[in-house]
This record gives C-alpha cells, sequence and structure tokens, in this order.
C-alpha cells in the first residue's frame, strides 16, 4: 500500500464524517462546550466504533422519525428542539462509553432514555 492511500476503514469514517458530521459535531461542540476541533475527535471515535449511526437514529426513533441518518438536517434539528434532554443525555452516554471503551451502547442509551423517563414521571422533583 503507498503512502497515500488510505485504508478501507478510514475512507469509510472520513465519508461518514464528511456526509453526517457538520451538524453532530457543531451539536457536539455546543452541547460539550468543546472546540470544533475535540468535537471531530469525539465523533470520529463515534463513528469508528460503529456508534455515531446508532446514536442518531436512537434520537429518531424516539421521537418517531424513520430516518436511518442524520442527512435530513432538518429532521435532526426538530429531534433536538423537541427533546433536548433526550439528545444531551443520549450524547454525553455514548461519548462517555467511547471514552471508556465500553460496549454496552444500547444499556447506555437505555439508561439515559429511563433516567430521563423516570425524571419525567416524577417532576425530577424526588431526589
Amino acid at each position: 500500500m503507498k503512502d497515500n492511500q488510505v485504508s478501507p476503514k478510514a475512507r469509510e469514517t472520513e465519508q461518514i464524517l464528511a456526509r453526517e458530521g457538520r451538524a453532530t459535531r457543531l451539536m457536539i461542540a455546543a452541547e460539550l462546550e468543546v472546540s470544533g476541533t475535540r468535537a471531530t475527535q469525539l465523533l470520529k471515535e463515534l463513528i469508528r466504533d460503529g456508534r455515531a449511526r446508532r446514536v442518531s437514529r436512537g434520537l429518531y426513533e424516539h421521537e418517531y422519525y424513520t430516518h436511518d441518518s442524520i442527512e435530513d438536517l432538518e429532521g435532526l434539528r426538530k429531534v433536538r428542539e423537541a427533546n433536548d434532554d433526550f439528545f444531551a443525555a443520549i450524547l454525553h452516554e455514548s461519548i462517555e462509553e467511547c471514552n471508556l471503551g465500553d460496549n454496552a451502547h444500547e444499556e447506555a442509551m437505555q439508561n439515559a432514555i429511563d433516567r430521563l423517563t423516570n425524571d419525567g414521571e416524577s417532576g425530577g422533583e424526588d431526589e
């Protein structure tokens, strides 16, 4: 392989990043108050681990959207506007899990959903 050739996995990561990355990077940067460069690094980690699509799919499914990707930026904006807390919880859980190398993505999503659901039912005032 020549030095200027890119591995198929790296090429796939870059393609997903180019297609789906801009809106997600902006949201990561805003949500976590990190630089655009750090947001890009975090998003690349999510993509490499196959989580970026699942995170966005979870957001859409929660809001009963049928999209399988975040190419529909207007749809993503609607999800974000409809439920900031849900988006923040999923994003934080996913990034934390990526940083720890944990493979329990589905459990992390469910924990975030459960926490928000329980807070919503109790009004968040029980603790």
